[in-house]
């Protein structure tokens, strides 16, 4: 039979591992809610250049066309 020592330092790894992976855990989750709101702006901003550079191409091409519109008479 296992001693109940050794039964008691493998409870206390188990306790200790646990603790660690629970740390960890609540440092991603704090660094993640640090970072997440510069991540949502970086891409809101990233959304609404790419929305004016294709409202441009729209209005540059419809320009393009009332242009020949007007040339062809």
């Amino acid at each position: 039979m296992t001693p109940r020592s050794q039964y008691d330092s493998s409870e206390e790894e188990f306790s200790e591992d646990w603790e660690e992976k629970e740390n960890l855990e609540l440092q991603i989750h704090s660094k993640y809610h640090l970072i997440y709101p510069v991540v949502e702006e970086v891409m809101i901003s990233a959304m609404e250049k790419k929305i004016l550079q294709t409202s441009k191409k729209i209005r540059t091409k419809d320009e393009e066309d009332e242009g020949n519109k007007s040339w062809l008479g």
